[in-house]
């Protein structure tokens, strides 16, 4: 079996339903200013510590989840997806990386699923040490966008990167409380008021 054929019979069944629920990105994006689509989004998470010390802890690489290369390909793959410009925050602005380490890091998240979004870091290098033979940390935004685009084609890609723009989504639109959109920062982008009551340490997501 090669190097494809493994990648395509390692994605996780539940990968499979998940994707079929998933919204592409221009129309989510269109919809993410309404109070409907925040409700439409779950948690899937417990919460993140919301002391000081525990975000600084957080928003640091935990070896025993990510390899240093693995959580630097996270980075740039999560920064081409979701940009920032002057108007609008990106990926690291909102803390995607941290968000989906905890993803990863969760008890209740099927193994499957954990494993097989680590290995698509290490399979997306592969694919750019084969096809433009260098990693893709030194690769420029073109190629790094040709590339995305030959994987988005298989099945192992497409099912990949629907899930990692779905953490980045869920980053954009948490409470701040979970550990990622500081400050509320992409509420204050959408321009959207939280409801209230929010969560606090008592009642936040996993304590009910």
């Amino acid at each position: 079996m090669d190097k494809i054929q493994l990648r395509e019979h390692s994605v996780p069944d539940a990968v499979h339903q998940w994707q079929k629920r998933l919204i592409k990105r221009r129309s989510f994006l269109k919809r993410l200013t309404s109070v409907a689509a925040l409700a439409a989004l779950p948690l899937s998470l417990s919460a993140f510590s919301a002391t000081s010390a525990g975000k600084k802890r957080f928003l640091r690489r935990n070896p025993e989840i990510f390899t240093t290369k693995q959580w630097e390909i996270m980075l740039a793959v999560q920064q081409h997806l979701f940009p920032a410009d002057k108007d609008s925050p990106g990926a690291s602005d909102i803390h995607a990386a941290p968000y989906l380490q905890w993803v990863v890091s969760d008890p209740n998240l099927d193994p499957e699923i954990g494993t097989f979004l680590r290995n698509g870091f290490d399979w997306l290098e592969e694919e750019a040490i084969d096809n433009f033979q260098e990693s893709f940390l030194k690769m420029n935004e073109n190629e790094r966008e040709s590339l995305l685009r030959k994987v988005e084609e298989t099945n192992w890609g497409g099912s990949w990167l629907s899930v990692i723009l779905l953490y980045i989504f869920e980053a954009l639109l948490t409470d701040p409380i979970y550990g990622a959109n500081p400050d509320g920062v992409g509420w204050a982008w959408l321009e959207h008021h939280p409801g209230y009551p929010r969560p606090d340490e008592r009642t936040k997501y996993g304590r009910l």
